[in-house]
């Protein structure tokens, strides 16, 4: 068991996908990266692209509606949205490719796993931790949860604009 602990912290081990290296696990990437358990490969195909043409439109409007002379980009959490916009971009043509491939096959290359596989995998590396921070630095900082009022959420701002 130690020895499987030390293969697998060292990076030695072939039995797992390496981002930097060309290892015989990253043959599965159209598997690991491009299906889901509990759909088709076209139906999950169906749901990245729309998440990520869904992330794109509320980007533009937001952009829109408050890009704020280019001071859009000082917030954290309009960085972050982004880079989960380019995530589900490369999700999607993941998912794209392995359609292509052959709805999840193993691919015929031991090479290092492609430029949009390792781009989508760091992404969902870094998106996920950043996405959790901007959520709790938001909720307990800036507008705390303990401390708002009732009133706060009143929809009569919005209805006089419709």
């Amino acid at each position: 068991m130690l020895q499987n602990m030390k293969d697998e912290w060292s990076g030695s081990s072939e039995a797992r996908v390496s981002l930097y290296r060309a290892v015989q696990m990253n043959q599965s990437w159209p598997f690991i990266f491009g299906t889901s358990r509990v759909l088709s490969v076209t139906k999950f195909l169906i749901i990245r692209f729309a998440f990520a043409a869904l992330f794109t439109g509320v980007i533009i409007a937001d952009m829109v509606l408050s890009f704020d002379d280019g001071y859009y980009f000082i917030y954290l959490t309009r960085w972050s949205f982004v880079v989960e916009m380019v995530y589900f971009w490369l999700a999607a043509y993941t998912t794209f490719q392995t359609w292509r491939l052959g709805h999840g096959q193993v691919s015929t290359s031991s090479d290092m796993m492609p430029w949009y596989v390792r781009g989508m995998y760091f992404l969902w590396s870094l998106a996920m931790p950043v996405v959790i921070c901007v959520c709790f630095v938001y909720w307990s900082l800036l507008q705390p949860v303990w401390a708002i009022k009732l009133d706060e959420f009143s929809f009569s701002a919005f209805s006089s604009t419709f």
